[in-house]
């Protein structure tokens, strides 16, 4: 796309969308210029708690004695509002329905310096971190009523950054005919309704569960879900359920691995597993209980589904037994978590998953069991500056080396979007943001503005072994085997096992300032020092990645 049709693109909607508005967002609620004047909030707009946008009134809210409302990302306008959050976007008095566009423009830079790149698209911790949060190009519109939205857009991004990237380079703005040959769209789209104490969602946005920075069960890091999302509160209680998809491409190694159900004789107890229908997805069942108001108790179960047209017991809450119903084509999840405000100020939540437990039953030639859990605190700080809050946090989470993994690409615990082109796809670990084998330390110092500012410094050590959720390898033999399979006995599978940790010391400044009403400035300064890179032995490593951008939107 050359930039000369992509400013004509951003003009003409423009132009065509803008006479048609009569949507009241980030007003004063109460007046207009014919006086007093009570305006109706649109009940079904879909916030996400974890955003920016959100922070503010998050930490606000802990620090005056108020704990987080549930564990779950992705709330309607009309939950948030139950639990004392403000909203932005109205209704004037009359009307009942509304349209407002979606507008984005954002020039950036990035440049990069001896970065791994050898997993390629596969790697999702990097492509977040060469990624802006924002879209650099969006236009769209949204519209509805009081309990309706719907909103569409077609968008830019950097998700695809990763695709081309060298060990060293850089892509700004200004590089259109680079950029537009492997751009990734769109980001958000969804159709929502709610009503008092129930909200359904269909499309794509972003969501997660859990309140700590990497989530075990469901990965807030992700750009996006393709999900439906059905959500049932009151004041104590919560059910969520959602539904979501993956792309059912797999490579030409994926598909010989998929089509061979002898990796995995002793647990594959059902020959009809051996027809593969190309599908993957989803399922995950949440109930939260909140005893008292400091306290809250979340107990989810999900459910990869691959290679199989679904059944009632794949989608219908809540069964949680491994794969007993649906041997070979279904990989089942537990967690229960917890978050409590002990004092004003101090929030602590922990997560503890459980892929496999082995039960008395099985063979000792049956999977290990594969674990994973997660503890962070987030202070406010007593610090009393107008405008301003200031916050220290720290987070400790591991997950096991077999968790997250079954030896079929459609059962490993990540989800896939499809690059341009259609040869090789994005993958998203859809539990911990590094999946399996990893422990990671982090602790952060930060800083918000009720207008919208946000800084943070940061230092997390990261230990990652050498089992990745998508590793595939061609042994010498011409066979091609997972690598991230606990009952492969193929020697050079062992020798990448024996291979070791990588140790990565992250340090990350990051900051962003609005300017008015509809610009902000942002950068950020990501440096990795890290040893036996590539998992080979005393090998070192110094990383750089910087990232700055300026956003217009309305």
């Amino acid at each position: 796309m050359r930039f000369s049709r992509a400013v004509f693109f951003f003009a003409a909607s423009f132009v065509f969308i803008i006479p048609s508005v009569f949507y009241a967002e980030n007003s004063d609620p109460s007046a207009d210029s014919g006086g007093s004047v009570n305006r109706v909030f649109q009940k079904s707009h879909m916030l996400n708690l974890h955003s920016r946008s959100m922070e503010w009134q998050r930490l606000d809210r802990m620090r005056n004695g108020m704990n987080m409302p549930t564990a779950v990302h992705s709330i309607s306008a009309a939950e948030a509002v139950s639990y004392g959050f403000t909203v932005d976007k109205f209704i004037p008095e009359g009307r009942k329905t509304f349209i407002s566009p979606i507008l984005k423009v954002q020039p950036f830079f990035t440049a990069w310096n001896n970065i791994d790149t050898e997993r390629g698209t596969r790697d999702f911790s990097l492509r977040k971190r060469l990624g802006m949060e924002d879209e650099i190009l969006a236009a769209g519109f949204s519209f509805g009523t009081e309990s309706f939205y719907a909103s569409f857009q077609f968008d830019m991004s950097t998700d695809e950054l990763i695709r081309k990237a060298d060990s060293s380079g850089y892509l700004g703005f200004w590089q259109p005919q680079v950029y537009g040959e492997w751009m990734t769209f769109p980001r958000e789209g969804y159709l929502s309704w709610a009503g008092e104490n129930i909200s359904f969602f269909a499309g794509r946005m972003k969501t997660g569960i859990g309140l700590g920075e990497d989530n075990l069960i469901l990965n807030g890091q992700a750009s996006w879900y393709d999900s439906l999302q059905f959500t049932w509160w009151d004041e104590k209680f919560k059910f969520f359920s959602m539904i979501g998809s993956s792309s059912s491409h797999l490579s030409d190694e994926e598909w010989e691995v998929q089509k061979d159900n002898s990796w995995d004789s002793v647990n594959n107890h059902d020959s009809s597993a051996e027809a593969d229908i190309p599908l993957k997805m989803f399922t995950y069942h949440r109930f939260e209980w909140k005893p008292v108001q400091r306290f809250g108790i979340g107990v989810t179960e999900m459910q990869l589904i691959g290679g199989k047209i679904p059944d009632l017991f794949n989608l219908l809450p809540m069964v949680t037994w491994h794969n007993t119903y649906s041997a070979a084509v279904t990989n089942v999840m537990f967690q229960v978590d917890f978050w409590t405000l002990p004092f004003d100020g101090l929030l602590i939540n922990g997560e503890f998953l459980v892929d496999d437990l082995q039960s008395a039953v099985e063979s000792g030639e049956s999977k290990p069991n594969c674990l994973a859990w997660e503890l962070g605190v987030l202070y406010t700080l007593p610090v009393d500056v107008p405008g301003w809050i200031f916050f220290v946090r720290g987070e400790y989470s591991h997950a096991d080396r077999w968790t997250y993994t079954r030896w079929q690409p459609y059962l490993s615990m990540y989800q896939r979007q499809v690059s341009s082109g259609g040869h090789s796809g994005l993958d998203t670990p859809l539990g911990h943001s590094e999946g399996g084998d990893v422990d990671s330390f982090g602790v952060s110092f930060g800083a918000v503005t009720k207008g919208g500012g946000r800084f943070e410094l940061g230092y997390k050590y990261l230990i990652k072994g050498p089992v990745y959720l998508n590793g595939i390898i061609k042994n010498s033999a011409g066979k091609y085997v997972p690598v991230y399979y606990d009952q492969v006995s193929d020697p050079e599978v062992a020798e990448i096992l024996d291979k070791p940790d990588k140790h990565s010391h992250c340090f990350l400044l990051e900051g962003a300032w609005p300017f008015g009403k509809h610009f902000e400035a942002s950068a950020g300064l990501d440096l990795r020092y890290v040893i036996n890179a590539s998992h080979n032995q005393g090998e070192k490593d110094f990383e750089t990645i910087v990232k700055t951008g300026f956003l217009w939107h309305y």
